[in-house]
């Protein structure tokens, strides 16, 4: 009876302080459901652990899901040196902020897609977001949902395992040109396989664009060529056929951070670009959508 009524304050989403000063977050990790076959179209689940010294009575949290809404697909995640701060957002709305021993949660109406904040988390918000002008710009709308996200950083990300799936990855590998129906580029990877560098190129084109108003919708696809000396690597040799039949709209061969996905079991990329094609890519803009779609297995080295 004591575990319901501890519980109910998460359920009704009201926000509940963390007592004491030692306070942590000490794991933060997503946990991909391997039956899944979308990506980012699947209830993901965050674990989020949390200890604090229990005082007047309270217990400590110490593990709490959150189930994500499946139509969203960015994730801006950032965690600051003090350890204490942890700020995660989402393109539509505030997720979770955790700052100097506080959670502040509110539930989330998967009914509702833009989601809103009532004027007391709108301000916890804006004076929390505020803290964090070093790193980040993020901006409210009147009904309380995130509409824009602006990074202050100069330094450039690089598409590795985790920041793979953030913002900057996604933008860089437009092209500065007007995107047009047909228009395809490339960009290089060199990675080393099997004890060899590989040149792997990860080829764009444009495949269908949907008017919408002001606004139209450009679908880019995405698949992969590369150029290795075969002759050099045994591992190398037996994924030649799978490679060279991966050519094609949206089947991939993919290589990340020693682990391989190969075109038999289909790594299929979809992006989804929402905003005026006049502002595509010359002047890039964050409050644009974009979806992610990908069915993949990973291939663990032995």
């Amino acid at each position: 009876m004591l575990k319901f009524f501890f519980f109910l304050p998460l359920i009704l989403g009201i926000s509940l302080p963390l007592q004491g000063q030692s306070a942590q977050v000490l794991q933060l990790r997503w946990r991909w459901k391997k039956s899944a076959p979308y990506f980012y179209q699947q209830t993901t689940l965050i674990q989020i652990r949390t200890k604090t010294k229990s005082e007047k009575g309270f217990s400590p949290l110490r593990k709490e899901e959150i189930r994500l809404v499946r139509d969203f697909s960015l994730r801006f995640l950032q965690r600051y040196s003090n350890g204490r701060t942890l700020l995660s957002l989402r393109v539509d709305r505030l997720r979770l902020l955790y700052k100097q021993n506080e959670l502040v949660q509110w539930k989330l109406d998967s009914k509702s897609p833009t989601g809103s904040l009532n004027s007391l988390q709108k301000k916890l918000a804006k004076k929390i977001l505020s803290q964090a002008g070093k790193e980040w710009k993020v901006e409210l709308d009147d009904k309380g949902n995130l509409y824009q996200v602006q990074t202050l950083s100069k330094k450039r990300w690089r598409p590795d395992r985790e920041k793979k799936r953030e913002l900057a990855f996604f933008f860089s590998i437009l092209p500065q040109k007007d995107l047009t129906l047909g228009s395809e580029w490339s960009r290089l990877y060199r990675r080393k396989i099997g004890g060899i560098f590989v040149d792997i190129y990860r080829n764009f084109r444009v495949v269908e664009i949907q008017p919408q108003g002001e606004q139209s919708v450009v679908k880019i696809a995405s698949y992969i060529s590369a150029k290795p000396p075969w002759k050099r690597s045994p591992l190398l040799s037996r994924i030649q056929p799978k490679l060279l039949a991966s050519g094609g709209e949206g089947s991939v061969l993919f290589h990340r951070d020693g682990e391989l996905i190969s075109s038999a079991q289909t790594l299929r990329f979809l992006w989804h670009y929402r905003g005026r094609l006049a502002d595509l890519p010359v002047d890039i803009r964050q409050e644009y959508l974009i979806k992610t779609e990908f069915r993949a297995q990973r291939v663990r080295k032995k």
